[in-house]
């Protein structure tokens, strides 16, 4: 999973996030990579409107997962935001947008190099695999410790 690592940030993770649904969800991370100078402008309504016809809900065993995203166009770096929801929200299901998925993290991609989204994905979807390390990221306390969580498993790959 080479690449994850470096994209990642104790100041890009928001713990036990408050969200209505996956839109303001998107808002919330979307802000925070803009305010932190990752993203343009014009990054979280392209996030939001790809995520209407492209969903990017995960049924994971145990923590639903998302991971929003969108064109590399709207990136000025990459970085990875992260988002554990105090409630779950229910994001459409990917590939198969009748049907929802109670999501309880958030993986927010802002990736500028159109052939490193490919990657990036399978790397994450590689560690949703991990049910336990899902239960560990969604119930952590504070952004050190969930970045410590990822880095360890990165780590023993």
């Amino acid at each position: 999973m080479e690449g994850l690592s470096s994209y990642i940030s104790e100041d890009l993770v928001m713990i036990h996030m408050n969200a209505g649904d996956e839109f303001t969800c998107i808002d919330q991370l979307g802000n925070l990579l803009y305010t932190k100078g990752f993203v343009k402008d014009t990054y979280t309504q392209a996030v939001k409107d790809r995520e209407k016809i492209y969903p990017t809900g995960l049924s994971t065993s145990g923590v639903g997962v998302a991971i929003p995203h969108t064109d590399a166009i709207h990136v000025n770096k990459p970085a990875v935001a992260i988002g554990t929801l105090e409630k779950p929200v229910l994001f459409h299901l990917m590939g198969d947008d009748e049907q929802k998925v109670e999501v309880q993290l958030l993986f927010q991609l802002a990736i500028n190099e159109p052939s490193e989204q490919l990657q990036m994905l399978q790397s994450l979807v590689g560690l949703f695999a991990n049910e336990e390390l899902l239960r560990s990221l969604q119930q952590a306390k504070n952004p050190s410790s969930l970045i410590a969580l990822i880095r360890k498993e990165l780590s023993e790959e």
